[in-house]
């Protein structure tokens, strides 16, 4: 029994072959599979003729799966990966942050010119409201509105003057019959010709909007309202917007190289595996074989180099005579 077994055990060693290990352990990697099927063959020389070889090819598995990032040299190399996510996030941040700027100007432009258009209506209808009290010198009825007009809205001053260029109605009482000083700002373009619109910033920091417009009696000037409107609300959504752009820099960036560095660890694979088995024909291994079947152009990489290789083999391994029974 024993002598049939060990005989049995032999015809199986020199005849049988062995059970494929990628239907045994699925996860074991394609080179690693690809080793063990040569340190199986059946012929000896198509083996490992040494035990050095056999180590350098289990090396190579090693650097393939991670375990040694290092090269020969000492010197790291970047992976494709990191580079790969680093050019796309470069990419992707210079393209979002110069379209956010652009976006974020033509934004406050055009939130700057609703503003402008709602301040020269407002001052102009203030001036019709005033035409009246102006040309009688009814300082007290111009007072009255003044206070009532402050009182529902949230405006810095609101100040008129009469044809001599004298304040005679101001929330603030100090300038009421002194004499008027135009801000010192820069002017800005108004949609309305008879509206001046100039922006300046007062002594604690704060930016104004001064819509001038005339108070017209029979088309004769007989005097101004000037309307001063906080700047900090259209500055806080411009911020806003500008903050959500960031936002969506960010996520946007980040998804770009997170998406390129997988891409890249997906493609390092098929890579590897090309390469190993460049280097084995370059050993003069003509019988090896990648053997998998793959449904993208990797897969026809794959099937070119087994043709390669078996054309290489037929040229330079000419078929062995057939033993003896």
């Amino acid at each position: 029994m024993i002598t049939e077994t060990l005989i049995s055990v032999a015809y199986k060693i020199t005849k049988t072959e062995p059970p494929s290990l990628d239907k045994l352990r699925p996860d074991v990697p394609l080179s690693l599979r690809r080793i063990c099927d040569r340190a199986l063959k059946k012929q000896p020389d198509k083996r490992y003729q040494t035990g050095a070889d056999f180590a350098k090819a289990l090396e190579a598995v090693a650097k393939e799966i991670g375990d040694s990032e290092e090269k020969k040299t000492g010197i790291r190399r970047i992976p494709l990966g990191v580079r790969w996510a680093v050019m796309m996030s470069a990419l992707v941040a210079t393209t979002m942050i110069i379209t956010g700027a652009f976006l974020y100007q033509q934004q406050y432009q055009a939130m700057l010119e609703q503003v402008k258009g709602y301040g020269g209506s407002l001052a102009k209808f203030m001036a019709t409201q005033n035409a009246v009290p102006v040309l009688s010198e009814d300082w007290a009825a111009i007072d009255v509105f003044i206070q009532e007009t402050i009182g529902r809205q949230d405006f810095n001053y609101i100040l008129v003057t009469d044809d001599k260029g004298v304040v005679r109605g101001s929330n603030e009482a100090a300038q009421v019959n002194e004499k008027y000083t135009p801000p010192v700002g820069t002017a800005l373009p108004s949609r309305d010709p008879g509206v001046t619109v100039t922006s300046h910033r007062l002594a604690d920091g704060r930016d104004i909007l001064d819509f001038a417009a005339p108070i017209l009696f029979q088309t004769k000037e007989i005097g101004q309202v000037h309307l001063g409107i906080y700047q900090a609300p259209l500055t806080a959504v411009a911020n806003l917007v500008l903050v959500l752009l960031g936002i969506l820099t960010l996520v946007t960036t980040a998804a770009g190289a997170v998406g390129s560095f997988l891409l890249a660890r997906r493609l390092g694979g098929p890579i590897h595996v090309l390469k190993n088995s460049l280097e084995e024909l370059a050993k003069g291994r003509y019988d090896y074989r990648i053997n998998d079947q793959r449904t993208d152009e990797f897969g026809e990489l794959y099937a070119t180099f087994d043709k390669t290789a078996a054309a290489l083999e037929e040229r330079h391994e000419p078929p062995r005579p057939a033993a003896a029974a």
